[in-house]
């Protein structure tokens, strides 16, 4: 399977309604095309879908099933690398507009994320906090955000680099 670096999570779509994946992965492939950040790849397991964000696993997977209503998404998973030792993604995240009254908060979060803050940037409306951060950490983070600024302050994630996983950090499934 090709390697994806710059697009870390991953994703199978299957068609429930056939037992031919790779029929059904070949015509859904051609669906999430469309899709900025999405690449698709047809397997004999299904659609196999790679993303950067959430969003763009959750774009594609409502495009295929507005066209393949039996299509069931798999869970999303973080993809790590092994090569010599375990690498894992990490994302660039700017955070913006937080206001005073609830930056502590949103600082805060991004610390139990494992983020490595750099700048803190004033702006009009509010601070701009420009991140490092786990790509697994941001998991769920829209709603955290939109909870912790009463819905005004978003994200930008972008790729970052793959780095060594430490081992209290390691996935569930690696630990000895």
């Amino acid at each position: 399977m090709e390697v994806h670096a710059e697009l870390p999570l991953k994703l199978v779509i299957r068609d429930a309604a056939t037992e031919w994946q790779l029929s059904f992965a070949k015509e859904a492939a051609v669906v999430v095309l469309r899709i900025g950040g999405v690449s698709g790849q047809a397997t004999d397991d299904g659609l196999v879908l790679r993303a950067l964000t959430e969003q763009a696993l959750e774009e594609a997977i409502v495009a295929v099933s507005s066209k393949f209503p039996s299509a069931v998404p798999g869970r999303p998973e973080v993809v790590y690398l092994n090569e010599p030792e375990l690498l894992e993604p990490y994302a660039r995240v700017s955070v913006a507009p937080v206001a005073d009254d609830c930056l502590g908060d949103v600082l805060l979060d991004l610390g139990h994320r494992r983020a490595l803050i750099e700048k803190l940037i004033p702006g009009d409306t509010g601070k701009r906090i420009e991140a490092e951060v786990p790509l697994v950490e941001m998991f769920g983070y829209k709603a955290t955000l939109g909870s912790l600024s009463r819905g005004r302050a978003s994200f930008i994630l972008s790729f970052s680099r793959y780095v060594p996983v430490h081992p209290p950090h390691l996935p569930p499934a690696m630990r000895a």
